[in-house]
């Protein structure tokens, strides 16, 4: 793994371009282009082109019933299109949760949502960002009473976590595995955006001593933010 201090200038040299191609094929060349504006592309608080070609590949590849994202945005509108295109095509439309905590932010993506006749196939969750403690670590994550009972238990197989904002708070995804993992199936595919950050990878190793054995096959993707995914086997941390 490329060092979280030298990713920088790895992106600078390198990803900047690939970013670029990436862009490029989502607006000539793909099923995503009609979704897409080019802002969407061009917006460092997004996820990236080449974070966003991987989510797709995946999506199709793992062909998940239930799909949540933590923290909505550039990815609700391509979940909300992989739904439709599911449903389409005959089978029952995948569901899709989104959990927020700016309430304008909800509005914002919900208009989009609505412009783009996506609205009904996500349920948006306003969920405050409350105090945690996980492990003895303070941090801030999504407030847990707003998401209980909003979930089926078990019933998730795919799951971006790309909130909540970890700018400032280095680990404050850290309290996002536990929050959903009694939501989450066995075998489901998570994602966490952003692991060029040191607190991004600082929380994939709290998680992995949290839940021992249970993070499978994770692997990583050289976009210009980093991006890790990885297969969930089980529902309790150990203790």
């Amino acid at each position: 793994m490329v060092p979280a201090a030298y990713w920088q200038s790895l992106s600078d040299g390198i990803l900047a371009s690939s970013e670029s191609v990436a862009a490029r094929i989502l607006t000539d060349d793909h099923p995503l282009k009609a979704l897409l504006r080019g802002s969407d592309l061009s917006n460092p608080a997004a996820v990236t082109p080449i974070t966003i070609i991987e989510i797709w590949r995946l999506l199709t590849s793992t062909s998940p019933h239930a799909i949540l994202e933590l923290g909505c945005g550039v990815s609700t509108p391509i979940f909300a299109h992989y739904a439709r295109e599911i449903e389409r095509a005959g089978a029952a439309a995948p569901k899709v949760y989104s959990i927020e905590h700016s309430r304008e932010w909800i509005e914002i993506v919900t208009r989009r949502l609505t412009d783009l006749q996506l609205a009904t196939y996500v349920t948006m969750i306003e969920a405050p960002l409350a105090h945690v403690d996980v492990g003895g670590i303070h941090s801030q994550c999504y407030d847990s009473h707003a998401v209980a009972a909003r979930i089926p238990d078990g019933s998730i197989d795919f799951c971006l976590i790309d909130g909540p904002p970890a700018v400032q708070e280095p680990l404050n995804r850290l309290g996002c595995l536990p929050l959903v993992s009694k939501g989450l199936a066995e075998g489901s595919t998570v994602l966490l955006d952003n692991t060029a950050r040191q607190g991004e990878r600082d929380v994939i190793a709290h998680w992995r001593r949290m839940y021992p054995g249970q993070l499978r096959r994770l692997s990583g993707v050289f976009s210009s933010s980093g991006f890790a995914s990885f297969t969930w086997t089980g529902p309790k941390p150990s203790r």
